[in-house]
């Protein structure tokens, strides 16, 4: 009976572990990819965001609430809702919401196909 109930939780623990390492990661460069652009949109790192479009400086990520906060001397302090589903991003950084192609996913490889671009170094 030790033996079943160990094998068991072992399982669960397995399983517990697993899915809590499948959440994705929003750090990355994040691509504006359409018919008329390919470029470098912004830039994530540990919950700070560079912004390369737009009139914001950056922004921070609060993952929990799924918010960007937005901020900077052009513009006044915004708070933007977010989300995320493999690799696309959608969010409004610039005034209108857009999807953003996070770089190395196969969404971002998908886009580029589809808008004939190549990838870049």
């Amino acid at each position: 009976m030790k033996k079943l109930f160990t094998a068991v939780a072992f399982i669960i623990l397995t399983l517990a572990l697993i899915a809590c390492s499948n959440q994705q990661s929003l750090d990355g460069d994040y691509y504006w990819i359409s018919d008329i652009t390919n470029e470098l949109a912004f830039s994530i790192n540990d919950g700070k965001g560079n912004l390369h479009i737009g009139e914001s400086d950056g922004f921070t990520v609060d993952e929990k609430d799924g918010t960007f906060k937005l901020f900077g001397s052009q513009v006044v302090d915004h708070t933007a809702r977010y989300t995320y589903k493999d690799g696309v991003l959608s969010v409004d950084v610039t005034g209108s919401k857009g999807e953003y192609y996070k770089k190395g996913t196969q969404a971002y490889k998908d886009a580029l196909k589809k808008y004939g671009y190549k990838e870049k170094g």
